[in-house]
């Protein structure tokens, strides 16, 4: 059971999405395809539970976004919104770590020390 100031936090969290939502839906084809709104939207998605259209927003940010890409990778790697899947996880992480992104660098290095296993000379995922 969540305490009071947690029940509070959510649902002024809630109340702060749903009128951003409102904005965004008002504005849609200006602010649609932009990566950055698709993340920010999957942020909020996830700071409410919503646990599927975070992935989603994150599905569609992925595409042209390194960041997205990175945040997709991580629902992939924890079955957030979809099922796990480590081997998209790793090709996500390895497209946002060429890229320069740092956090998908060191997710990538944990992942690999923690899922693969040298066999033979080639990577498995275990």
């Amino acid at each position: 059971m969540s305490s009071p100031a947690t029940e509070v936090r959510k649902s002024v969290q809630q109340l702060l999405f749903k009128g951003a939502r409102y904005c965004f839906q008002n504005r849609k084809n200006e602010l649609d395809n932009i990566p950055l709104t698709q993340r920010a939207f999957g942020l909020c998605y996830q700071a409410i539970g919503e646990e599927y259209e975070a992935f989603m927003c994150f599905k569609d940010c992925a595409i042209n976004d390194h960041k997205g890409q990175f945040y997709l990778a991580w629902c992939f790697e924890h079955g957030y919104g979809i099922q796990h899947d480590k081997v998209r996880a790793l090709i996500l992480y390895t497209l946002a770590a060429a890229f320069g992104l740092a956090e998908a660098a060191t997710a990538l290095r944990n992942a690999q020390s923690t899922w693969c296993i040298k066999f033979g000379g080639q990577l498995t995922v275990g």
